[in-house]
């Protein structure tokens, strides 16, 4: 069971809220504040943790970027291609079986083709 609260964010979740409501009926509770009753909190949180977090870690923030990157995604802020290679770059450690350096290839390849189409 999953309960769903809109705090009336400017992010409008309302709609998204509804549509899993209407998919999954049995699972899923709505609950509406009012208006007057909630505080919509758009804070930013310095990061602090780069230098603690494991290669793992970083290394699947490196793909998960990768993927935002490919998909245009709105999110991204002023995050790129050589930030993303960077980071997969800086923690691809032993990598025994090469995934992860053929990961980088794709990543590297992917940057070169939309280079090419600026």
């Amino acid at each position: 069971e999953l309960i769903l609260i809109n705090a009336n964010s400017p992010g409008n979740e309302e709609e998204v809220i509804n549509e899993y409501v209407e998919k999954y009926p049995d699972n899923i509770i709505y609950k509406k504040l009012d208006e007057d009753k909630s505080i919509y909190l758009d804070t930013v949180i310095k990061n602090q943790l780069t230098g603690r977090l494991s290669n793992n870690f970083n290394w699947s923030a490196a793909v998960a970027s990768f993927g935002m990157l490919l998909r245009d995604s709105d999110y991204l802020n002023d995050y790129s291609y050589e930030k993303a290679l960077a980071l997969a770059k800086s923690c691809k450690g032993a990598d025994e079986n090469g995934y992860r350096s053929e990961m980088i290839k794709l990543m590297e390849m992917a940057e070169l083709m939309k280079k090419t189409e600026e």
